[in-house]
């Protein structure tokens, strides 16, 4: 969290509405509110925006968390020394329905961020930027996922095709050399992937993977949220962890009538609480000996 003491020394506070190759860029200036749309064609247009706009660690810059276009302008910011926060965009939505605003566009919502730091910036966690070794493992991550995609789409489609009663040797013999090219290309990705893996890395992942049920997909991803996790050495980080990560529970009860189950928040990082998911519901499975959606 931003400590009150480096509040004191922010003396500008930005809100970003962030969308593909532009941006809104909201602020004050002389009390009063001052609001433009900035557009790029490349990431060293941001660099040299951030440096005309005179940003410095005086700052506060805060966005939405919208996947690779907000990547851009936080690292743009936070290197230039602001303090960048990349909100739940859920949060923004809950602070504006608060306020009672019907009204959404990019120049009003660039405001609202605005207006949801100055009065939270006490409570907002900073943003820190991937190293450069895990921007590329996400990326080579990502490149798998979809590899992994297209094969069970061929593995669909053969499955399809062998359910003909004419069943046609050409086309299932060119889907199954697909299949077995895509499947190399998985083993090359996966070796890129731990090459790439430095050695504080690679120690915190076979760390990890001693844990049953977790192996290399899942040990990435775990590594991916404490690095991008300030703090987790403090005291207290391990809850402050799993609210960071989605994981915390929520209770909703309201005097006697109201008594709803327990649930996780489900309120960041989808990926990792899908795989996470699997993981736990094997580990029943294997524990209980029985079915896991079975209600005993």
């Amino acid at each position: 969290l931003i400590k009150n003491n480096s509040l004191k020394v922010m003396k500008k506070i930005i809100g970003l509405d962030i969308a593909k190759k532009s941006f809104q860029y909201a602020t004050f200036e002389n009390d009063k509110k001052v609001n433009f749309k900035f557009s790029y064609d490349k990431k060293e247009d941001v660099y040299e925006f951030v440096k005309k706009m005179g940003i410095n660690e005086s700052c506060l810059v805060v966005m939405e968390a919208t996947g690779t276009y907000s990547m851009v302008p936080a690292i743009a910011f936070s290197k230039a020394g602001a303090t960048v926060v990349v909100e739940n965009p859920l949060v923004v939505k809950r602070f504006n329905q608060m306020r009672r605003n019907i009204t959404k566009t990019d120049k009003k919502d660039a405001e609202l961020l605005l207006d949801y730091a100055k009065m939270n910036s006490e409570e907002l966690r900073p943003f820190q930027a991937p190293s450069a070794e895990l921007q590329k493992i996400k990326q080579r991550r990502l490149f798998l996922e979809s590899l992994k995609s297209e094969k069970q789409a061929y593995e669909s489609r053969l499955e399809s095709i062998l359910q003909y009663d004419e069943v046609d040797d050409f086309a299932v013999a060119e889907i199954k050399d697909l299949i077995n090219n895509i499947v190399q290309r998985i083993k090359k990705v996966k070796e890129a992937i731990r090459e790439l893996a430095n050695e504080d890395t690679a120690n915190r992942q076979k760390l990890l993977k001693s844990v049953p049920g977790v192996g290399d997909v899942l040990a990435e991803l775990l590594n991916d949220a404490f690095e991008g996790f300030i703090g987790i050495t403090e005291p207290g980080a391990s809850k402050k962890f799993i609210k960071h990560i989605g994981l915390a529970p929520s209770q909703h009860e309201s005097g006697t009538s109201v008594k709803k189950g327990g649930h996780i928040t489900r309120s960041a990082l989808p990926v990792l609480r899908a795989k996470l998911y699997m993981g736990a519901a094997a580990a029943v499975h294997r524990a209980k000996g029985e079915s896991i959606f079975k209600d005993t």
